[in-house]
């Protein structure tokens, strides 16, 4: 029988699978678009890193010192929604799973 700790692995392991499709697609766009100024590249690239660190299983298995990931995330896509609507749709599904994975 799984424990509880089993459980919420279980439970995060999709989402952090598909996060981490999410974040490589968001590098190939990255990558791909030139009409990025240097700072929301920058600050999209932070975004990312972040993300990254966010799937590093905790030890204590919580996400504390996160709260401000989503709303960082929610701030830049507010900003993209008609410049970049690709990148805001990557963006947003980043947010839904990282509220999927209690984040």
């Amino acid at each position: 029988m799984l424990g509880g700790d089993d459980l919420i692995t279980k439970r995060n392991y999709m989402p952090s699978e598909q996060l981490r499709a999410e974040l490589a697609q968001l590098h190939r766009v990255l990558q791909d678009t030139h009409e990025i100024d240097d700072s929301t590249r920058q600050s999209l690239t932070q975004l990312a890193e972040d993300i990254q660190r966010v799937l590093q299983p905790p030890p204590d298995g919580t996400y504390q010192g996160h709260t401000d990931l989503r709303q960082r995330i929610d701030d830049v896509v507010l900003g993209f929604e008609t410049k970049h609507p690709q990148l805001t749709q990557i963006l947003s599904r980043v947010t839904d799973l990282l509220s999927n994975m209690g984040i």
